[in-house]
C-alpha cells in the first residue's frame, strides 16, 4: 500500500484533480453542482427531487401532458400502474430522463433508479409508488450501454468484465431501438444458448447459466405471445417485471413500480395529440419561419441543440425512412426539412409532420424533447452529466427567443424550470469478487444474487456515499466521451475509477450489496 505521502500517490492526485478540472470546464454546470451540493449524502441531495417549481401556466398545461401520458403507459403496463404514475405526476411533476430505452440491467442506467427508489421508499408518501422513467430510444444497438439484451457478472469471472446475453445478432447493431421489431423465441433461445461459450471458458457455472436462462423464460418469453408492437414496447413491459424481482427478497409491503417509457414515442404522441394545430408555441416552432430564425439564431452551435457549420445533431427532426438503419439529419431549407443527400425531404406542414410521426418515419431531435417536456410543460427532468449542461444551455437559448419574440408570460414561466437535476452517473449498488474488488452491479445481478439486505443496504449506502464521492470514479469515463482521443493526455487517460476510489477513500465506505 502507498504511504499517504508518497511521491506515486501525490503524482496520482495531482493528475486525478487535472483530470477533473478538464471535464469541469467542457462541463460547467457539473462542476457548479458539485462545488455548491457536492458534500452532501446521495440521499440529502435526492430528496430535493420531490420539490418542483410550479407556475399557473405550466399547471394549466399539465391534463395535456397526463393525457398523453396516462394513454402511453396504458398501452404497455396494469392500467392500475398507468393511473397511479398519473396521480403521483399530479403532486410531483418530475421523472428521470437519463437513461437508454433497453433493459434495466447495465449499471450505467440501474443506480439512478435506485437512487429514486430510496427516496419513495423513505418518503412514506402513498402517492410516490412509482419511479418513473422517459429513456432515450433514439439509441442503437451497439450503444455500450448494450440495449440488445442483458449484461450481468459471475463469480468465476476473474476479469470482471460483463458477460452479454444478446436478444438480437450483431447484425442488428446499426438500427435504433426506437424502431426495432419485437424480438423473436428463437432470438431469445438463441441468447440463452450463447451462454454456453462462457461455460467453456469457465467463467460461468452451469447453475448460473440455468438461472439467467430461467429469468428470461420468465420476464422476456411471455411477452412475444402478447402482441406487443416494438422491442420498445417489449422493453417497457420487461423492465417493470424486472425491477418486481429486484424486490423479491426484500420485506416491503409495496414494491414501488417501474414505469419506464420510451422518450421519442412520448414527446410524438404529445406533438400529434395537441400541437399539430395553432395555439402553443410549439405549433410556431415547427411551422412558423419567423420563430425557426430565432431558434436557430440562439440554439444554433448549443450543446445538445445543432450546429449548422459543424453538421452536428440536426434541426428538429432526424429521419428514419423504412428500410433504412441509419438517421438522417435534416435541415432547415425554405418550408422544408431535406437530408444532405438529398434522398429524404419532407413539407413543414402539419398534415406531413403528423403522418411521418405516426409511420415513425421521423422522430423529435434531442432539441425537440426537452422544448416540449421541460420548458413548455415544465417537466421536471432528472438528468446524467451531459443533460444538467445542455438542458441549463437550451433554457437560456429559448429564454432569449421568447424575448424576441415578445412572450412575456412564457419568459415568466420558464425561468423557474429546473435543468440542473443530477441522478445519472452515479453507482449505488456493489458486488464484492472473490479476489476483494469492489464492482458495479448490474440489474442482472439483483436478480440472481441479491438477498433480503439488499435494500436495507442500498438506504444505508445513499446515506453514507456523498455526491462528490459518487461521481468522482465516473470521471475517466467522462473524460473519454468529452474528449476525441487525439486531445487526450496519456497521462490522465492512464487515471482509473478504481485508483481514484482508493484516493477519496470511498473504497473503505462501499458496502456491497453483494458478496460472491
Amino acid at each position: 500500500m502507498e504511504a499517504i505521502d508518497s511521491p506515486a500517490r501525490q503524482s496520482s492526485i495531482k493528475d486525478f484533480e487535472r483530470l477533473r478540472e478538464k471535464v469541469f470546464v467542457e462541463r460547467p454546470v457539473l462542476a457548479d453542482i458539485i462545488t455548491k451540493h457536492g458534500e452532501m449524502s446521495l440521499y440529502e441531495y435526492a430528496l430535493d427531487y420531490l420539490d418542483v417549481n410550479e407556475t399557473a401556466l405550466y399547471k394549466s398545461r399539465r391534463p395535456e401532458f397526463l393525457s398523453s401520458f396516462s394513454a402511453l403507459a396504458g398501452k404497455f403496463l396494469p392500467p392500475a400502474v398507468a393511473q397511479s404514475a398519473c396521480q403521483q405526476l399530479e403532486k410531483y411533476f418530475f421523472v428521470s430522463t437519463s437513461d437508454h430505452h433497453g433493459p434495466l440491467t447495465h449499471p450505467f442506467f440501474l443506480s439512478s433508479n435506485l437512487l429514486n427508489a430510496v427516496v419513495a421508499l423513505e418518503a412514506n408518501d402513498p402517492v410516490l409508488e412509482n419511479i418513473i422513467v422517459l429513456a432515450c430510444g433514439s439509441v442503437s444497438l451497439d450503444n455500450s450501454s448494450f440495449p440488445r439484451g442483458l449484461v450481468f457478472n459471475s463469480p468465476l469471472n476473474s476479469t470482471n468484465q460483463l458477460l452479454r446475453s444478446a436478444f438480437f445478432s450483431s447484425h442488428e447493431r446499426p438500427s435504433l431501438v426506437h424502431l426495432l421489431r419485437p424480438y423473436s423465441k428463437a432470438e431469445l433461445d438463441k441468447g440463452k444458448s450463447s451462454l454456453d461459450h462462457y461455460v467453456k471458458q469457465k467463467v460461468i457455472s452451469p447453475q448460473v447459466v440455468e438461472m439467467v436462462g430461467a429469468i428470461i423464460d420468465e420476464i422476456y418469453a411471455p411477452l412475444i405471445t402478447k402482441g406487443l408492437p416494438s422491442y420498445a414496447a417489449q422493453v417497457t413491459a420487461s423492465n417493470y417485471n424486472l425491477w418486481r424481482k429486484f424486490f423479491s427478497h426484500a420485506d416491503f409491503k409495496k414494491i414501488p413500480n417501474l414505469v419506464y417509457l420510451e422518450l421519442e414515442d412520448m414527446v410524438s404522441r404529445l406533438l400529434v395529440d395537441y400541437h399539430l394545430k395553432s395555439g402553443s408555441y410549439i405549433y410556431d416552432l415547427l411551422f412558423n419561419d419567423d420563430f425557426q430564425n430565432s431558434v436557430i439564431k440562439y440554439l444554433d452551435g448549443k450543446l445538445g441543440s445543432f450546429c449548422l457549420d459543424h453538421k452536428t445533431d440536426t434541426f428538429l427532426f432526424w429521419a428514419v425512412p423504412n428500410g433504412e438503419r441509419y438517421r438522417k439529419q435534416l435541415w432547415k431549407n425554405g418550408n422544408r426539412l431535406c437530408s444532405d443527400d438529398g434522398q429524404y425531404s419532407i413539407d413543414l406542414t402539419p398534415e406531413a409532420i403528423k403522418k411521418a410521426l405516426e409511420k415513425k418515419e421521423i422522430m423529435p431531435s434531442l432539441l425537440l424533447d426537452f422544448v416540449v417536456l421541460a420548458l413548455y410543460y415544465g417537466l421536471k427532468c432528472l438528468g446524467g452529466f451531459s443533460q444538467v449542461n445542455y438542458l441549463t444551455g437550451m433554457k437560456q437559448g429559448f429564454i432569449q427567443v421568447l424575448t424576441e419574440l415578445g412572450k412575456s408570460e412564457e419568459i415568466s414561466s420558464l425561468e423557474v424550470v429546473q435543468t440542473k437535476e443530477l441522478v445519472g452517473d452515479i453507482t449505488l449498488a456493489f458486488i464484492k469478487t472473490q479476489d476483494g474488488q469492489t464492482i458495479p452491479a448490474t440489474g442482472l445481478d439483483l436478480a440472481l444474487y441479491a438477498n433480503g439486505n439488499l435494500w436495507s443496504t442500498l438506504i444505508s449506502q445513499s446515506k453514507i456515499i456523498t455526491l462528490k464521492e459518487a461521481m468522482s470514479p465516473m470521471m475517466p469515463e467522462f473524460y473519454r466521451m468529452i474528449y476525441f482521443e487525439t486531445e487526450r493526455e496519456p497521462a490522465l487517460s492512464a487515471v482509473t475509477s478504481e485508483t481514484i476510489a482508493r484516493l477519496i477513500q470511498l473504497d473503505k465506505k462501499i458496502k456491497p450489496c453483494i458478496v460472491f
